[in-house]
């Protein structure tokens, strides 16, 4: 099964126009990069209270316990909390704006020493995702896991 993505932007900078996309070098803005999934969808949304976290997976419990594609939107800034075994970290989640993630992306270093050439890094299993909402009200939010 294939699953559609569609992702770019354009912004007008120094007098020039600026865009990136999905997709190959050749194709339109609009048409979808397309990638292969087995269809299983994890989703979950809700609304979430300013100043509480709410568990959106964990791969322990949840299905599918690896995935290929992560989509995440929030209607108001909200924190996203990537764990792994080793290590995690948090990322800002624009309102409005998705955030997506490909599963074995993360690279499992806890510190800030720069990846070189040789080998290619090792890169670690996500384990759970919390989202917390610290904007002063309530939120939205949507994920969907596609494995």
């Amino acid at each position: 099964m294939a699953l559609e993505i569609i992702n770019n932007f354009s912004v007008e900078s120094f007098g020039s126009t600026e865009t990136g996309k999905q997709g190959e070098v050749s194709a339109s803005s609009d048409e979808p990069h397309e990638i292969t999934v087995d269809g299983d969808v994890h989703r979950v949304k809700g609304s979430l209270a300013t100043a509480t976290v709410v568990a959106l997976y964990a791969s322990a419990s949840d299905v599918p316990p690896t995935w290929k594609y992560l989509h995440l939107w929030t209607s108001v800034d909200m924190y996203l909390q990537v764990v792994t075994a080793a290590v995690n970290f948090t990322v800002k989640i624009r309102a409005k704006t998705p955030f997506t993630l490909s599963y074995g992306s993360v690279l499992a270093a806890a510190d800030t020493t720069d990846i070189v050439g040789g080998s290619e890094p090792s890169v670690a299993a996500i384990a759970k995702l919390n989202l917390g909402n610290y904007s002063g009200g309530s939120g939205d939010y949507n994920l969907a896991i596609v494995d």
